[in-house]
């Protein structure tokens, strides 16, 4: 029973001494592997060498140059409405959008029936108004005639009564003759009165006529002017926009038909900020008059054209910040640029001096 004892003793001492020497040689792995995994010490990093262009600062007079972004906008525009209602009798051929058209050149017609009757209407008021005139002064010359000789008549009845009053002093008339004379004289001078005021109407009929002459005139103007206005002609050489018009269409009064833009006259809208129109600015605060280069970039499109700086814009707009410039490109260069493009515009600005 001892031995079997002492051997169970003896086995557990030798397997607690295989498990710690198992367990320190897996310790010893692992340190060893550790050291293997662990970076190797870094020795002193080397300088970086850059290579620079290296120049000697010289003051010279330099013009930077500001570039600022925006829309190729049309200094002249004119949106093309009707002054009278009527109907589409005519239209031109170019009256589409994009068309070409000349200065005096006939771009709608309405139907004139109408304005044509007003016409003839107003001539025939202006002629009876010019008849009823001619009358008055008729009437007026008959007027001063009969208040002629109607003061005649007095002048003679006033004769008569001096005489027969001049007989009855001397006992010679009658009494009953001198109240005659009296009434006689009496009646010619109500007829002067009554002649007094029939020269007078006529010379107010005279001016009422005159006043209507007048009016009637004025109507006939205005009647010309209807029949003009059927008519609607370019002012100017442009090109038409926002066209809308159908010919026979009945169309209102006022109403937008389209639009006329001048190419010769585009302009480059463009923003910038409140310190670079600063720079922009003489010493009394004015814009200054500087020259600048439009570009336009679409797809395959590279085209560029000169300009001048002309004026600002009176708001600032939805932006609230900022300022909008216009710039005035030549005449020529409505052959390559169109309102609505969008373009990039450099500003060449006042030269620095002593500046490197």
């Amino acid at each position: 029973m001892r031995f079997v004892l002492r051997s169970l003793t003896g086995l557990a001492l030798l397997a607690l001494a295989a498990g710690l020497i198992a367990n320190g040689a897996w310790r010893l792995h692992l340190a060893q592997r550790e050291a293997a995994e662990a970076p190797a010490p870094r020795g002193p990093a080397a300088e970086r060498v850059f290579a620079v262009e290296v120049v000697v600062p010289r003051p010279e007079e330099i013009a930077p140059t500001l570039t600022a972004y925006g829309e190729i906008v049309s200094a002249r525009r004119l949106e093309l409405r009707p002054a009278l209602a009527g109907r589409l009798v005519e239209l031109s051929p170019a009256f589409v959008d994009g068309g070409a058209v000349r200065a005096g050149e006939l771009l709608f017609r309405l139907d004139p029936a109408d304005a044509r009757s007003a016409l003839r209407r107003a001539e025939i008021a202006l002629a009876e108004a010019e008849t009823d005139r001619a009358a008055a002064a008729r009437t007026v010359d008959l007027a001063a005639l009969d208040l002629e000789a109607s003061e005649e008549r007095v002048r003679l009845q006033r004769q008569a009564l001096d005489r027969q009053r001049g007989l009855a002093e001397r006992l010679v008339g009658s009494t009953a003759a001198v109240e005659t004379a009296e009434l006689n004289l009496a009646v010619a001078r109500q007829t002067r009165i009554d002649a007094e005021q029939a020269l007078s109407q006529a010379r107010t009929a005279v001016e009422m006529n005159a006043t209507a002459l007048s009016r009637a005139r004025l109507e006939l103007e205005d009647a010309r002017r209807a029949l003009e206005e059927t008519e609607v002609r370019a002012p100017f050489d442009g090109l038409l926009t926002e066209t809308a018009a159908v010919l026979g269409r009945q169309v209102a009064a006022n109403e937008k038909l389209g639009a006329l833009i001048d190419p010769s006259r585009l302009e480059a809208s463009v923003r910038v900020s409140n310190a670079e129109y600063a720079r922009l600015l003489d010493d009394a605060g004015g814009l200054r008059d500087l020259p600048a280069q439009v570009r336009l970039q679409a797809g395959e499109l590279d085209a560029s054209a000169p300009a001048r700086l002309v004026r600002a814009a009176a708001a600032t707009g939805e932006a609230r910040t900022g300022r909008t410039l216009f710039l005035a490109l030549e005449a020529a260069a409505g052959d390559l640029f169109r309102e609505g493009d969008f373009v990039a515009a450099a500003i060449r600005e006042p030269a620095l001096e002593g500046v490197a």
